[in-house]
């Protein structure tokens, strides 16, 4: 626009110049270039410096003017994957995208690499596009299931996560889906699995192929004889389960306790001593055990003969009871482990 100005008002200066000079002095003047001659009147001689000068400057005018139209369209350009920078980083998602500008390509890299967390009460920003992903992480936040709308998220990226997981709360079902979708030892398919394990075949955790973890064996084995969706187990599949997931000392306690609800005493009693002689981690839930059945002195027996650091809910709760007092035995182990 103010190349144009320009332009207009230079022409109309020096059309006003080459008339005011006509109109003072009308005659003509020759001037000899080589062996040319060219007679042209005094009022075109004078309008010609200033038509030199003209050029030049307009010249130099367009050339920083073409240089500031290019340096604009590469901010805007900027812009735009500045903005997409933070949709990725929002999103939690990671990308190849970079900024030209040396002043900006220290932030671009930075957003690269980082993931941002708005606060639940972050304010509207006044644009459409990020206004709805904040709409979205709310909600999320909040546990509640949101319109993704036009959202291009990457499988396995935080908010992807969240939204399947959610979904999946509402609709247990999901969790075959996101099994088939997500990838093997993924956050998504642990929990999937976790879920699936609460209604799912026996035949698809037993597989030498499915990974699973305690959740996952846990939730599984709690059908065992279960109310609803119960399921039957063969020690050998409870042993294969258990090596499959590597339960700790913590989670042999957690199977007793489910347990010791659904099988005889005798039953429960064959089950974890097989266990305590396959695991060396079973040793307190054999324990456990013994103290619900009431076999006392065979508890004993075993604590007395281990280390001073060992089984130490265990001790405190005979130390209690010698002292008078009622103990909660799981509230101890709870503590302890």
């Amino acid at each position: 626009m103010h190349v144009k100005r320009y332009v207009l008002f230079s022409g109309l200066l020096i059309v006003a110049l080459g008339i005011f000079i006509y109109i003072n002095d009308s005659s003509d003047y020759a001037a000899h270039i080589g062996e040319e001659s060219y007679t042209l009147p005094i009022a075109v001689w004078a309008m010609l410096p200033a038509l030199i000068v003209f050029l030049v400057s307009f010249s130099h005018v367009a050339f920083y003017a073409t240089a500031a139209l290019f340096a604009k369209s590469a901010l805007e350009k900027d812009f735009k994957t500045l903005k997409k920078l933070v949709i990725n980083a929002l999103l939690g998602q990671t990308n190849a995208l970079s900024l030209k500008r040396p002043e900006l390509a220290a932030i671009g890299r930075l957003l690269s690499d980082s993931q941002l967390k708005p606060r639940s009460n972050a304010e509207k920003t006044g644009d459409n596009e990020l206004d709805a992903i904040l709409d979205v992480l709310a909600k999320l936040e909040k546990g509640e299931i949101a319109d993704l709308g036009d959202l291009k998220l990457v499988k396995n990226s935080p908010v992807w996560v969240a939204f399947q997981l959610i979904k999946m709360k509402s609709d247990p079902k999901v969790s075959e889906e996101l099994l088939s979708a997500s990838e093997t030892g993924s956050e998504v398919y642990y929990k999937a699995l976790e879920t699936y394990a609460t209604y799912g075949e026996k035949k698809r955790f037993l597989r030498a192929d499915t990974k699973i973890n305690a959740r996952t064996a846990l939730n599984l084995l709690a059908r065992y004889r279960a109310p609803i969706q119960s399921m039957e187990f063969e020690t050998g599949e409870i042993i294969d389960l258990i090596s499959k997931a590597s339960f700790t000392e913590k989670e042999f306690v957690a199977l007793a306790r489910i347990m010791k609800e659904r099988v005889s005493p005798e039953a429960l009693l064959e089950l974890f001593a097989q266990l305590k002689n396959v695991f060396e981690s079973a040793q307190s839930a054999w324990l456990y055990i013994n103290i619900e059945l009431e076999r006392q002195d065979d508890a004993k027996e075993i604590l007395d003969s281990s280390a001073s650091d060992e089984y130490l809910a265990f001790k405190s709760y005979f130390a209690l009871k010698e002292a008078g007092l009622s103990p909660n035995l799981d509230s101890l182990i709870d503590r302890a482990i």
